[in-house]
Order: structure tokens, then sequence, then C-alpha cells
């Protein structure tokens, strides 16, 4: 027990560290690590590709991956790049020629996910030198089946065609492959009949010719060039001297112009200046007429001022005063103007005398004076065509005021009219019970102002009546029998009694319709008591006797 106990920890220490050292290098044996110009293809188990296929395989491109060890194997693929020379030798071209062509290609693994499943399943187990044969193989052969559609002109001329359509070619059969083409130059064309040495020749011969050619127009052109030079020169010295001769000339005739014109101008200047003295003087009487035309314009409208405000009294002054300025202010006008137009004739006869020049200058002085008469008469008929503005502007005002007045008056009565309507269609709406309220409400102005009306107009008849009635001395009234009324009334007392009875049968009218208070105003406004009448008392007595207590006289 001793022994063991003194023994187990200590192997127990060291199982665990020969199971931990044991690990390690299992791990570090199967840790795979993978460059990055190779490609590690891991088999063994199944695995499932990015595109969801299920294959045997999986591949490491660079890095580092952990290998089951007994379950998986690995092996590499290197993808460095392969230049691989290729020749074809007497290979027909279009034409029938033999030609033999070499160059040199630079081939790869592509390592595309689509490629490498690819050249894995062609090229793994092989040598860098089996892969490069069965490139090479395939790339000669697409070279051999472009040389054939070619000539060997075309080939040696344009070289970059050739490799263009090689690799066009190539690229698809060898991506079928998992490779891919980066380069392919051609080095070298030859063929063993001389058929490129002697295009070369050939060629050689026809540069030569054309050298010489080309040397012999050159000193051709040269001497034509140095004759045409020549040619030019004289004629240049020919044209110049003419020219020379040209400019002298023009030089004289143009000094000769300007001799003579300045001449012509000298003898303008005097002229010039005497036009110029009287468009001067023209337009300065043109700018006298505006001004006493517009001083002529200030005064009509001032007059108009002050005729506005003294209408009456200045009207007749104006007119007449206006009348007696535009008689003399035109009999002074034809004077003027008779006087400039002698004065104008003395001077015209007198300016042919003495030059063109002093005839344009009298000649607007007169213009201008007849301009003057001219604006002055215009002048006197803008006074009387302002005055006769004046008085129609005062007529279209007055008019004016009475339009708008009856305008005015239109529209107030227009107004009254429509409010007046609408009372109607208010009262008309009213049923009896409001319309009585409503008389109510008014009447005491109502009959206020009747009975203001009844006095004013009952005193005065009521004054002729009784100044009348104290004239009369006597009434007679004649009964000729048969004249009694249904009530047996006769003539003498209907008429004594009629007055009463009519104003007894009115106030009860006027007190069964309710208005017998109002109308009782109304008298008392007129200076008449009649509330008495309104209480219950009998009926009117007859002032006079009936017929058969009077026996009318005959």
């Amino acid at each position: 027990m001793g022994f063991l106990e003194n023994w187990l920890i200590p192997g127990i220490i060291i199982v665990v560290f020969i199971a931990f050292f044991s690990l390690f290098r299992m791990i570090a044996r199967n840790w795979i690590k993978v460059a990055p110009n190779e490609v590690a293809i891991v088999y063994g188990r199944k695995h499932k590709s990015i595109d969801g296929l299920i294959r045997g395989f999986r591949v490491i491109t660079g890095g580092g991956f952990f290998k089951w060890p007994v379950i998986e194997n690995v092996q590499r693929i290197l993808l460095n790049i392969m230049a691989i020379p290729v020749e074809v030798k007497n290979v027909p071209d279009k034409m029938g020629a033999l030609v033999t062509v070499q160059g040199i290609t630079n081939v790869k693994i592509i390592s595309s996910e689509e490629s490498l499943p690819l050249a894995i399943e062609r090229f793994l187990g092989m040598d860098m030198s089996q892969i490069q044969q069965v490139a090479k193989e395939n790339l000669e052969g697409n070279l051999r089946a472009m040389v054939g559609t070619m000539t060997i002109e075309e080939l040696i001329q344009d070289r970059q065609a050739l490799q263009e359509r090689i690799l066009k070619e190539a690229v698809i059969d060898l991506a079928k492959l998992g490779l891919g083409v980066d380069l392919l130059t051609i080095q070298e064309m030859r063929d063993e009949r001389g058929y490129i040495e002697s295009l070369g020749k050939k060629r050689t011969a026809e540069v030569r010719r054309d050298a010489i050619i080309g040397e012999a127009e050159a000193k051709r052109d040269a001497d034509i060039r140095s004759a045409e030079a020549s040619r030019q020169g004289e004629t240049a010295k020919a044209v110049a001297e003419q020219n020379i001769s040209d400019a002298q000339r023009e030089r004289d005739v143009i000094k000769a112009k300007n001799s003579a014109q300045v001449q012509s101008e000298q003898a303008r200047i005097p002229i010039a200046a005497q036009i110029a003295s009287a468009e001067e003087q023209k337009r300065l009487n043109i700018t006298l007429v505006e001004a006493e035309k517009a001083r002529t314009i200030s005064e009509t409208q001032r007059q108009a001022e002050e005729k506005k405000r003294h209408l009456a009294e200045l009207d007749a002054t104006i007119i007449v005063q206006a009348d007696r300025d535009r008689e003399a202010k035109i009999i002074s006008a034809d004077a003027d103007q008779q006087a400039a137009v002698r004065t104008g004739e003395a001077k015209r006869i007198l300016s042919e005398k003495e030059g063109q020049g002093v005839q344009a200058k009298l000649t607007a002085e007169a213009e201008g004076r007849k301009a003057a008469a001219v604006a002055r008469q215009k002048e006197l008929e803008a006074e009387a065509a302002g005055e006769r503005a004046q008085l129609i502007a005062q007529a279209e005002g007055e008019k004016a005021r009475l339009l708008a007045e009856a305008e005015g008056t239109k529209a107030r009565l227009l107004a009254e009219a429509e409010g007046a309507l609408k009372k109607a269609e208010a009262y008309k709406a009213l049923d009896d019970a409001g319309r009585f309220l409503m008389i109510m409400q008014v009447s005491p102005d109502a009959i206020h102002a009747i009975g203001e009306v009844v006095k004013s107009f009952m005193e005065p008849t009521a004054q002729a009546i009784g100044s009348g009635l104290a004239n009369v001395q006597e009434i007679r009234l004649i009964d000729f029998g048969n004249t009694q009324s249904g009530d047996g009334k006769n003539v003498l007392s209907q008429f004594v009694n009629m007055p009463a009875e009519t104003i007894f049968n009115l106030i009860q009218k006027l007190k069964a319709a309710g208005l017998g208070p109002a109308f009782v105003e109304v008298m008392q406004k007129a200076g008449i008591n009649l509330s008495s009448l309104l209480t219950d008392s009998p009926p009117v007595k007859d002032v006079i006797p009936d017929s058969k207590s009077i026996t009318p006289k005959k």
C-alpha cells in the first residue's frame, strides 16, 4: 500500500503529460498549412460545396486546416505559372505554303471555385511536366488551326491578330481543363523553301527602288520648288513695285482730293455759320412762341379760377374784354404779319444781291417772324377756345351736379319705397292683435299730429262758418206735406238733428272699432271735448220735436 501511495500521484502526472504531449503531437502533425501558390485537396469524407453539390473532397486555397487522422488524406496541386514553348512545323497556310511557327505561352491552373474542381479531376496526382505537356498539345493544336486560316504575308504583317485569335480559341479549350492562358507570344516564323526569305529580298528590293525613286523625285521637287521660288520672287518684286506705284498714285489723288475738300469746306464755313445762326434764331423764336403760349395758357387758367369766384360779374367783363383783346391782338398780328412779309420781301431782294448764304439767313428770319405771327394768331384762338372750353366745363359741371342730385334723390326714394314695401309686407304678416298693438304704439304721435292738423284747419273753418252764420238772420223751411221719413220725422226735424246724429253715429262706430279714445284725443287737440259722448248715455234726443208737435208754416 505504501508503495502504491508513493507512486500513484507521479504516475498520474506522467500519464497526463504523455497524453497531452501525444495530443499536441497529433494536432501538430494533422494541422496542414497551405501556401498561397498551391491548393490542398482533402478527401476521405463527403463535403457539400458552395453550389450545393455533394463531393468526396474539399479544396483549401491558402491558410491552414485540421485533417482528421486516419479518416482524411491530403494532396496538393501547385498554382505556379508554367512557361510552355509551342511549335508547329511545316503547317500549310491558307494558300498551301508550309510554314513553321514558334512561340511561348504562360499557363496556370485557375483557382476559382468553378475551375478548380475541373483541374483536380484531371490533374490530381500528376507532376508539373505532365500538366505542361497536356497544355502544350492543346495550344499547338490551336496554333496549327489558326495558321491554316491565314497566309504567310498576313502572319508576318499582323502577328497581333494571330496572337489574339489563338488566345480566343485556347482560352475556351483550356478552360474546360481548369487551365487559363495569361500570355501568348509568337517568337519566330520560317519556312524550309525560302519563301519568307524571298519575300524579304523582294521587299528589300522594293525599298531600295523606292529609295532611289524617292531621291530622284526629291531632287526634282527641289529643282521645281527652286525655280518656282525664283519666279515667285520676281513676281513678288514686280508686284511690289506696282503696288508702290499705285500707292504713290493713290497718295497724290488723295492729297488732291483732300486739298479740294479743305478748300470746299473753307468756302462753306461762312455759309454754314450764317445757316447755323439762322437756325439758332429760328429755334429762339420757336422757344419764345412756346413760352408765350405757355404764359397764355397759364393766364387763361388763372382767369378761369377768377371767373369761378366772381361768376356773375366777371362773365360779361371777361367776354367783352376778351373780344376787345382778341380783336386788338388779331389786328396787331395782322399788322405784324404784313410788316414781317414786307420786311421779308425787302430782305429777300437784298439777300439775292448779297449771295446765297445771306439769302438763307434772311429767309430763316422771315420764316421765324412768320411763325411768330402764326403762333400769336393761334395763341389768340387758343384764348378764345379756352374761354369757350371754360364755359362748357362750367355747364358740364352744373349738369353733373344736377345729375348727382337726381341720382341721390332717386336712390333715397328707392330706399324709402323699398322700406315702405318691406313695412307693408310686415304689416300684412301681422294678425288683428298685432295690427292693433302696432296702431297703439304709433297712436300717440299720430293723434298728436292729427290733432294739430285738425286744429290748424278747423279753427279757420269754424271761424268762417261762424262768421257766415252770424250774417244769417233767418232760415225758412217750407213743408208741402207728405215729407215725413220712415221714423215719422218731418223736414225741419231732419235738418236740425242731422249734425248731432251724424256725430253721434260716427262716435258709436269708432267706439265699436275700439278707436273711440283715439278720436276723442284728436278732437281734444282740436279744442272739442267729446269724452261725455263715449259713456253709455241714451240716444240723442231730437233737438226739434217731430212733425206731430210742430205744424209747419204754410
